[in-house]
């Protein structure tokens, strides 16, 4: 995954964009140096399914001691 600023996306948000979309390219936005958000391909996001089931990769909350709702 490719990192880049939050002034380059802003700069050119739309070739961003086509490169995620249509070329299946990743990249960790940052803003001072911190982490904000990833942009990535919609067949990479985790899909939680109403039977409790999910596609694509395991949710990172999965494993962690949550209370609440997102306890285990």
């Amino acid at each position: 995954m490719k990192t880049i600023t939050m002034m380059q996306l802003r700069k050119q948000p739309g070739e961003y964009a086509h490169l995620v979309s249509r070329h299946g390219e990743s990249f960790l936005v940052t803003a001072g140096g911190k982490p904000v958000f990833k942009m990535i391909p919609v067949e990479e996001n985790t899909v939680i399914l109403p039977d409790g089931s999910f596609k694509g990769s395991k949710p990172l909350t999965f494993g962690l001691k949550l209370g609440g709702e997102y306890a285990a």
